[in-house]
C-alpha cells in the first residue's frame, strides 16, 4: 500500500471492523504481536481520528521512515 493521502481517504472509508482488520495484518507484516495487547473499539477511534488529522508533512516524514527501513537502515 502507497503511503498518500488517498490511501488515508481509503482507509477512512472502512467501517471499524474493517479498519481493525486492516490495522492488524499491516501491525503483523511489520512484527507486531497485536494478539499480546488486542486491539479495542476505543483504539479504533483513536487510531481513526488520528488519521483524520495527520498532516502532509507527518505523511511525507513517516514514507521516509518506511522507505529506510526497506534499504536496511
Amino acid at each position: 500500500m502507497q503511503l498518500d493521502r488517498r490511501s488515508i481517504d481509503t482507509l477512512l472509508a472502512l467501517d471499524d471492523a474493517q479498519l481493525k482488520f486492516v490495522i492488524n495484518r499491516v501491525a503483523a507484516t511489520v512484527g507486531i504481536d497485536t494478539a499480546y495487547f488486542g486491539l479495542k473499539g476505543q483504539d479504533v477511534d483513536v487510531i481513526r481520528k488520528r488519521l483524520q488529522s495527520i498532516t502532509d508533512a507527518e505523511l511525507s516524514e513517516a514514507r521516509r521512515q518506511m522507505e529506510n527501513k526497506q534499504r536496511g537502515k
